[in-house]
């Protein structure tokens, strides 16, 4: 008996990545319309579960190309040397990783603040030359103010961020580790293979540090992969990047949320009934209201 034709288990696993509502079953029967003689739709599956399960251990989860952005803070830090004084202070390490290619962007920040933990983003938006749909960072104070696994609260400003540049926050759900397994594991990465390989170079500035920090990304993202064919670099080029929706044609403008005093102690039969003060009074004396300050531009 002739051995049937094996499909390009390779090309399929691309495509299915590719385009997010391509299915086995469609594929199956395109390669069924080419190789008639060819498995049957049963078999089909099992070959190519059995040639998933082959790849590199990362690719299990599946990413579908251009969705998500995973973002973390590194445990490890940097440290950073006063010129003067030759103190040293702990610079922080932001991470991001496109879920599909694995593509990492890496940027060493002065704490984890929300300024920081904002431009970092604005910056890994512009590594990467265009926006995903979803973005995904851990439960941290910066990104989430009410951890929740359903319906958690993001920071008002993050979640303007996120809408300026037309995407969404999917925070990673608590306790559930394989929603932030991409982060960590590129946060393992950056940490074994920039952070590591700058332990024994002495930085005056946090600018020197970042352009340290760049170079070591390319080197990363253009290494090989160890069990199938290109590197970060190459699938994000031309998988990823195309799926990539468009950056604004202007940065995001910081604002600080804050919670305003009210004076509750005024008596609203002070007030005419068509004051703004009399309504407002109303409308905020059960709760404090919110106030945003002037826009910061990055």
């Amino acid at each position: 008996m002739r051995p049937r034709p094996q499909p390009d288990w390779k090309s399929i696993h691309e495509q299915l990545q590719q385009h997010r509502h391509l299915t086995l079953q469609l594929v199956w029967e395109e390669y069924r319309q080419v190789r008639p003689e060819g498995y049957r739709y049963s078999w089909f599956c099992e070959r190519y579960q059995h040639w998933r399960r082959h790849l590199d251990v990362v690719l299990r989860q599946e990413h579908k190309v251009g969705e998500n952005m995973f973002v973390d803070w590194a445990g490890a830090t940097i440290p950073v040397y006063d010129a003067m004084s030759g103190q040293a202070w702990p610079a922080s390490l932001f991470v991001s990783v496109l879920g599909a290619s694995s593509y990492t962007y890496a940027e060493a920040t002065s704490d984890q603040q929300l300024e920081a933990w904002i431009q970092a983003h604005i910056h890994a938006l512009e590594f990467f030359g265009g926006v995903p749909k979803l973005a995904v960072p851990d439960n941290t104070k910066t990104a989430v103010t009410r951890a929740c696994c359903y319906d958690p609260d993001l920071n008002p400003t993050y979640q303007e961020f996120a809408m300026h540049y037309g995407m969404g926050v999917v925070p990673a759900r608590p306790y559930r580790p394989r929603d932030k397994a991409k982060a960590e594991s590129a946060v393992q990465v950056v940490e074994r293979w920039i952070v590591a390989a700058l332990r024994n170079r002495k930085f005056f500035s946090l600018a020197d540090l970042n352009q340290a920090i760049r170079e070591l990304l390319v080197r990363l993202n253009e290494r090989p992969f160890r069990k199938r064919d290109g590197s970060r670099a190459s699938v994000f080029h031309s998988l990823e990047k195309p799926a990539l929706a468009r950056l604004p044609a202007e940065r995001f403008d910081m604002s600080q949320w804050s919670r305003a005093t009210v004076n509750v102690l005024a008596r609203p039969c002070d007030l005419p009934h068509s004051s703004p003060t009399f309504s407002f009074f109303f409308r905020v004396r059960t709760r404090w209201p919110r106030q945003r300050s002037l826009p910061r531009r990055f």
